[in-house]
């Protein structure tokens, strides 16, 4: 049981090629999410157990600053339940991963976050939604 993703166009669902599926459990999405923050934000939250011990306050600015950066918080925040993100939402979150350093994230995460970034700029490519379950 894990995270897959799929793209969805005129409502065939597709599976996305080897170089590019994602497939991994939930707390590895959890914690790709938790390394997207640090690697977005280093000087903000510097560990992985600093995001488990912020104040609702400090939670609540992060996510007005992934908000101020287009389509992060709509990936970060989004539920590792069953979820799509339409075409124009892909784009957001593509263009936001553009702007992150991927030298910042450990090198577990890398191919994570290459894998991702790839589905999200093949949906708004061709206009497909972004579905995972």
């Amino acid at each position: 049981m894990g995270l897959d993703i799929h793209y969805c166009k005129d409502g065939e669902w597709g599976d996305f090629s080897d170089d590019v599926n994602v497939s991994y459990g939930y707390l590895s999405h959890f914690n790709f999410r938790t390394a997207l923050l640090s690697a977005s934000y280093p000087e903000y939250v510097s560990s992985f157990s600093k995001v488990f011990s912020l104040t609702s306050e400090e939670e609540k600015r992060l996510y007005n600053l992934c908000n101020e950066d287009s389509g992060l918080a709509s990936f970060v925040f989004h539920s590792d339940c069953d979820g799509s993100f339409t075409p124009e939402q892909c784009s957001d979150v593509y263009r936001a991963f553009e702007r992150i350093n991927e030298c910042l994230l450990s090198s577990p995460w890398r191919d994570y976050f290459r894998r991702w970034k790839a589905a999200f700029k093949y949906c708004y490519e061709n206009n497909s939604s972004l579905m995972f379950s």
